[in-house]
Formats: C-alpha cells, sequence, structure tokens
C-alpha cells in the first residue's frame, strides 16, 4: 500500500559496498604509536607504576584523556594505574590554601618527570 510518502528501498536490495576512506587504508588510530613527535619518538609508552612522579601534559594529536586546561604541566604522583589510564595526585592552588586533587589521564598524556633526577644522582 502506497500512502502519502514514497516507499525506500529495503536494505536487502541494496547492493551492499564496502565504506571507502578518502585518505589510504589504515585508519589514524591504528598507526596512531607509530608517529614521532617533537620531544622524540612517540612509539612505546613507558609503564606508569603506583608512586612514580609523573608531568601530565597534554598530547595535541590524541583528544582522549587529555587532563583539563589548568592540569596541563602539573607534576605529581601516580596514585591508581588502569590498562589505559592512571590516577595522578597533584596540588592545586586555590582558597588560599594548596589543595590536593587527583586526575585521570591517558597513559600518552603522562610522562616521567625530571624534576627528581637530579635529588637521585646524589
Amino acid at each position: 500500500m502506497t500512502g502519502f510518502w514514497p516507499e525506500l528501498p529495503s536494505s536487502r536490495s541494496s547492493p551492499k559496498r564496502p565504506i571507502q576512506r578518502e585518505r589510504g587504508e589504515v585508519p589514524a588510530a591504528c598507526s596512531r604509536d607509530l608517529l614521532e613527535t617533537r620531544s622524540g619518538s612517540f612509539g612505546r609508552i613507558r609503564a606508569n607504576r603506583q608512586g612514580d612522579t609523573v608531568d601530565g601534559e597534554g598530547m595535541g594529536t590524541v583528544q582522549k584523556g587529555t587532563p583539563h586546561k589548568w592540569r596541563h604541566d602539573k607534576t605529581g604522583r601516580v596514585h591508581s594505574v588502569a590498562q589505559h589510564v592512571a590516577g595522578i595526585a597533584v596540588n592545586k592552588q586555590g582558597k588560599g590554601k594548596i589543595l590536593a586533587t587527583r586526575m585521570k589521564v591517558r597513559l600518552e598524556h603522562s610522562n616521567h618527570s625530571k624534576s627528581q633526577a637530579t635529588f637521585l644522582k646524589r
């Protein structure tokens, strides 16, 4: 029965075509860890462990799991580790006090801090 609206072709009658990509055959997420950045090789991410001192730096090539703007480039200690995420305890200055806050950051956005390098050499 045809009513006011014309009937649309069923999905069975339309030919199945593969979804084509505009550039290349591999999506960017698969080759993301092959990229090199200005600071060096992005390659394999160094694993974080509880108690490590890390910097939470937002990486522009990966948007997911970036720290908030005031938490960018803050140094803190790792308090929890998951498969793709590290929890970092960071100090925040506010209300005339220094408050300890916690943030969750993907491993791409955390680098091991060099702030204790001279202390450990002694």
